[in-house]
């Protein structure tokens, strides 16, 4: 259990037990989280807030159950699933930057796992009420209730056998199946079906070397298409305590439900009866636009070395290609021949004068950089950890792009500090973080002073700022209690996460953990 300040709490409480074949695990929690900083002050009567309590980030109580069953020598049957009440207030994009929702989320899962072969099925429910968490009085807050559904089974077979003297191979190939079925306001119903394969061989020659060839082959249905994913790695081992290793993978992103079948008409903060439409199809242009998936290629090389008992350290280098990220598309303006509508939507009662919708970023980010890190164990109960992390990005422009480049991630990232642990039952850490700046390039809707729906792109910085946090606890009851406090931003530097995320300042937390 935990206490902050600014009303937070959080509280988990854990059992489980085994006895001869069958085993079970009962948690149960609750968390809450009070927000950073307000958005409106009292007393505001030209705007409105979704939510009665303001100061509310987050919250969720939740209970979850898992069950075990060994029904022979390499076999066992297990069964599980929990539920959450929750409530969120986050940052998504464009008109709907400050979002909050509140309601169930649930999941059921069985599984039969043998020697050689194993099966999972996984479903999952989210039910919520949701909308901007504030806005003018006389805009929109975009109410709805998303509701989600997903069921997945997966089957896999695992084997090992060898090749020849010191070649040892360990198999693991399968398939997955994925129905998910979404109901928002925002969208039309819709369903979904994926099917997807996957192998991997981790080959050992020896104690030295290693070889891993993976991938996988999926069906996405919105692309109405196969995609591949190859992954590889090798490993060399000069000795037991260090190794080089090289990398490459591919990874891939499909769209979202919301970005691929998003239609919804949106409010202009200026003008009560005007709006546009954000719909990815395009009926403006036919409706046959279909967005293309995200791609990224990724390859890296590192070296471990912890052949020492008082230093150990890493060292890696890496070099990242993503292409076609997904964003909002520019906003069209609404003719005579393109309106859909006649101007006018009977759902909202406004009038459509632009279209607007996501597509894919025609800028290709190269990502070179690197980081290492080091810890030292100067006594015993004692540790010492530094790491470096450097990022360089670099943007290919195909000619005509005129897409806003996005520096998300700082530059520089240094983290550091130390951990002790004593005897008499004190422990605690000392660490510090420093992020160099950043720079954010995000589209919004227009201020409510200027009359026009256009979204546009404004790009905004984010100082470099530096954390320092604690912790300190004391064990006692031969170590089934312990009571701790945790300090964060210690040095209160009030500082944003994100262009529009709220100013984080300090915060301090206290808990009492008990095992019996």
């Amino acid at each position: 259990a935990g206490f902050g300040n600014h009303g937070n709490a959080f509280g988990s409480a854990t059992v489980s037990r085994r006895q001869g074949d069958f085993a079970y695990r009962l948690s149960a929690g609750y968390t809450r989280e009070s927000k950073w900083s307000r958005d409106l002050r009292p007393g505001r009567v030209d705007a409105r807030a979704l939510a009665e309590d303001q100061d509310l980030g987050a919250q969720n109580a939740r209970f979850n159950l898992q069950t075990s069953r060994r029904i022979g020598k390499d076999t066992e049957i297990t069964l599980g699933g929990g539920a959450a009440r929750i409530y969120r207030n986050m940052l998504a994009i464009g008109s709907l930057i400050d979002y909050n929702i509140d309601g169930w989320q649930g999941d059921a899962e069985a599984a039969l796992v043998s020697k050689n072969f194993n099966i999972r099925t996984f479903y999952t429910r989210f039910d919520v009420n949701a909308g901007l968490a504030r806005g003018y009085r006389p805009q929109q807050l975009l109410e709805g209730r998303p509701l989600q559904n997903v069921f997945d089974v997966q089957a896999e077979y695992t084997g090992d056998f060898t090749t020849g003297e010191g070649v040892q191979h360990e198999v693991h190939a399968g398939a997955t199946y994925r129905h998910k079925h979404v109901d928002w306001t925002y969208l039309a119903p819709n369903r979904e079906n994926w099917v997807g394969f996957f192998g991997q061989d981790t080959i050992k020659v020896g104690s030295w070397l290693q070889f891993v060839a993976s991938g996988r082959l999926d069906y996405v249905p919105y692309l109405k298409q196969m995609v591949p994913s190859p992954r590889g790695s090798v490993i060399v081992k000069p000795n037991a305590r260090s190794a080089v290793r090289v990398s490459g993978s591919t990874a891939f992103r499909a769209p979202t439900f919301a970005e691929a079948y998003v239609d919804l008409p949106v409010q202009s903060p200026s003008l009560p009866g005007v709006g546009s439409f954000t719909v990815t199809s395009r009926p403006d242009l036919g409706g046959d636009f279909r967005l293309k998936r995200e791609r990224v290629v990724s390859f890296d090389l590192g070296y471990q070395n912890q052949q020492s008992d008082v230093v150990n350290f890493e060292v890696t280098g890496y070099y990242l290609q993503v292409k076609d990220l997904i964003t909002l598309a520019e906003t069209t303006p609404e003719t005579v021949s393109t309106n859909r509508l006649n101007g006018l939507d009977p759902e909202s009662g406004l009038m459509m004068a632009a279209f607007a919708g996501f597509t894919n970023q025609c800028l290709v980010y190269n990502t070179f950089g690197g980081e290492a890190g080091a810890r030292v164990f100067p006594a015993e109960g004692l540790d010492f950890f530094v790491n470096y992390a450097l990022n360089l990005q670099r943007t290919t422009r195909p000619s005509g792009c005129t897409d806003v480049e996005n520096r998300q991630t700082s530059q520089h990232k240094v983290n550091a500090g130390f951990q002790f642990r004593t005897r008499a039952g004190f422990d605690g850490e000392l660490s510090a973080h420093y992020a160099s700046s950043q720079l954010w390039a995000e589209r919004v809707p227009p201020p409510a002073t200027e009359a026009s729906a256009t979204l546009r792109w404004i790009t905004t910085p984010l100082d470099a700022y530096v954390l320092v946090n604690s912790r300190v606890g004391y064990r006692f009851l031969g170590n089934q209690a312990e009571v701790s406090v945790t300090g964060f931003n210690l040095l209160n530097q009030r500082h944003q996460q994100h262009p529009f995320g709220q100013l984080v300042g300090r915060r301090f937390m206290g808990f009492l953990t008990y095992k019996f």
